[in-house]
């Protein structure tokens, strides 16, 4: 969590951090974020950083739960306008992903969701090791709440742990690919043909 310091700060100088730390981890590559462009583009000194976090990381996590925090209510008004299907949430999810103009938000998007899936895969790893875990970042009774479950194999918040593991991993991969080289159409039609073999199984 941020210092008492970060949140004392007038709003519009608060959100002029954020903006630059957003910018800064968009940026970064392997997450080499680099506290020297946050400060210039934030117009702080540099010593500032350090009243505000601890450390890189724990601005990393800031960002994401600020980030999760806004898009989770989204999410969950998403499934229920599809009557609590988890997958076609995420399909419609997808399209207004791809069908954006703004490229800044697909790359932010894309970043989150590989961050997350990082953490997850922490997180299991802290788990079977006996270790404590970090704190989980997505709510998962709560998105239970939205899912009608009679259309799914879900019964716990661990079992929609995995299909959501799942899940990011096929859309990861799917913007990525779009990114890339794919048409918006085509896009659309490839996340459709991966999620119909969660929907429907392999085997024939």
């Amino acid at each position: 969590m941020p210092k008492n310091t970060f949140y004392n700060l007038p709003e519009n100088k608060r959100n002029k951090v954020i903006k630059a730390a957003m910018e800064e981890f968009l940026r970064a590559k392997n997450g080499d974020i680099l506290i020297k462009n946050i400060v210039i583009n934030a117009g702080i000194p540099r010593g500032s950083f350090y009243q505000y976090f601890e450390s890189k990381e724990e601005l990393v996590d800031f960002l994401m739960e600020q980030h999760i925090k806004e898009t989770e209510e989204m999410f969950c008004n998403k499934i229920d306008e599809v009557n609590g299907d988890l997958l076609k949430a995420f399909e419609c999810l997808f399209k207004d992903i791809v069908s954006g103009e703004n490229k800044y938000e697909m790359d932010t998007q894309l970043k989150i969701m590989e961050h997350i899936k990082k953490f997850q895969q922490r997180y299991d790893l802290e788990k079977e090791s006996c270790m404590i875990p970090q704190k989980k970042r997505m709510n998962d009774l709560k998105l239970l709440k939205h899912i009608d479950k009679k259309k799914l194999k879900i019964d716990t918040p661990e079992e929609l742990e995995n299909i959501f593991y799942i899940i990011m991993s096929i859309t990861i991969k799917n913007i990525a690919d779009f990114q890339r080289k794919s048409s918006k159409e085509d896009a659309i039609k490839a996340y459709e043909r991966d999620l119909n073999y969660l929907r429907y199984g392999i085997m024939r």
